[in-house]
């Protein structure tokens, strides 16, 4: 069962690098409600990407809120602090404009995925599904766009 979740996930990977990755400007930063973050690291001399994360605005009515996806931390830079750190920063930017929550998706085969959700306040609300609690907008986060 595990190597096909890998099958599968690789796929999804596969298709997602084909598709809304294809075009990160237009796809996470052309709105002001947007944004996409990049973790690099030296390696050598030269900057090499190491993780990221991605937030877009999402509306169910009179609710705007954000939807926290994307999140990628290449194996060897893991149970370092910058998976918290970058979830936390896509918190406070969806804070700083004054979403009610963040909902993000995982699957339960994900399980450092779930415990770094966890730690940073996220309680899991539907199959698949976590979600933060409404909170009062504080904090300062900026996206460079």
């Amino acid at each position: 069962v595990y190597g096909m979740l890998q099958i599968i996930y690789a796929y999804y990977v596969r298709y997602k690098l084909r598709t809304d990755m294809q075009d990160i400007p237009g796809n996470f930063l052309s709105r002001p409600d947007d944004c996409f973050w990049v973790a690099e690291a030296e390696v050598g001399a030269r900057a090499q990407v190491v993780g990221m994360v991605a937030v877009v605005a999402k509306h169910s009515g009179t609710e705007k809120y954000g939807e926290m996806f994307r999140m990628i931390i290449f194996p060897q830079y893991r149970r370092m602090g910058l998976g918290f750190r970058l979830t936390q920063t896509a918190v406070d930017f969806c804070k700083e404009r004054g979403f009610s929550k963040v909902v993000l998706e995982t699957s339960s085969t994900q399980m450092a995925a779930v415990a770094l959700y966890s730690k940073v306040g996220f309680n899991q609300s539907e199959k698949k599904y976590v979600s933060k609690s409404p909170y009062t907008p504080t904090g300062v986060s900026s996206c460079n766009k």
